[in-house]
């Protein structure tokens, strides 16, 4: 599982775009001055093809609304579909909790922030396992920081989104934004409540993102496949993949949803039941991790 660590998100906080590590002290030798003047010049042409190199990156898409054709393909996957991909072979999710009895709302927690490629990978699986259970508004486009590992991963955001389900109720926090402000820091976007920061504290005490709480009994922390199965792809590529799901992307990205959609209906009481009893869902059921296994 890939994350981002307590430290990891300090550092990157703190890290302003360009620096690349402690210089080196010079041993004051005067014959080393040529062969230094030499070095430095190489350095500053590297340094200038760098800056040229992020300067002619795509520019980092972020709250822009998510197109007619992405909305329609994550929410319109046949369930033929869904059944083929199956749910991989490896449980993503951990058990933190007892699920509760009778059929109850599933409460979701997602926590992640805009410039950390592994939320950018989460977000997927994610949004699509949802439009399962209800209907999403406001969804925008969004990509990971271009000045990071996997660069501009193409994602979704849930900054200004609304959820609306009678199965499902969702709560998102996207704690900071993809591009850094002048001082070099991704900038504040959202903070948790105090209810929220009990529950990311409880069951997430590390701190590490991107973090998803499905009904106080399953979890995920870190994104359950690498944010690299998704680069040199744009929105629209991935989500025209998903209703057909051959493409290794669209199944990588379906797998995680169904068992997503699992951990749902196993904290719901198995609602609605076309999803719930679907053959992918069931075999998703069957890698959820249980008490005393």
């Amino acid at each position: 599982m890939q994350k981002e660590t307590r430290a990891t998100i300090r550092s990157r906080q703190r890290r302003a775009p360009g620096r690349t590590g402690p210089y080196r002290r010079t041993t004051g030798l005067v014959w080393l001055l040529p062969a230094l003047g030499a070095a430095l010049a190489l350095v500053a042409v590297a340094a200038a093809v760098h800056q040229q190199r992020i300067a002619s990156r795509p520019a980092v898409v972020s709250q822009t609304p998510i197109p007619e054709d992405v909305a329609r393909n994550l929410s319109a996957i046949p369930g033929a579909t869904w059944d083929r991909a199956g749910a991989g072979k490896d449980a993503q999710l951990t058990l933190v909790g007892t699920p509760p009895a009778g059929k109850v709302t599933a409460a979701v927690l997602y926590v992640g922030a805009e410039y950390c490629p592994y939320c950018a990978a989460l977000r997927w699986p994610v949004v699509a396992a949802l439009e399962r259970f209800g209907t999403f508004t406001g969804l925008a486009l969004s990509a990971s920081a271009a000045d990071d590992i996997f660069p501009s991963t193409p994602t979704l955001t849930m900054l200004h989104a609304q959820y609306q389900s009678p199965y499902v109720t969702v709560q998102s926090v996207e704690l900071q934004g993809n591009t850094r402000d002048a001082s070099g820091q991704y900038p504040t976007l959202q903070r948790l409540t105090s209810s929220q920061t009990a529950l990311f504290s409880h069951y997430d005490p590390s701190g590490n993102i991107p973090f998803l709480l499905i009904g106080s009994t399953y979890a995920i922390t870190g994104a359950p496949f690498s944010p690299a199965v998704l680069q040199g792809m744009d929105w629209h590529a991935i989500a025209a993949g998903l209703p057909l799901g051959t493409a290794p992307a669209a199944q990588t990205i379906l797998a995680a949803a169904n068992q997503i959609s699992a951990a749902l209906c196993a904290v719901n009481g198995g609602m609605p039941a076309a999803v719930c009893q679907s053959s992918g869902v069931r075999d998703a059921a069957r890698l959820l991790p249980r008490a005393g296994k």
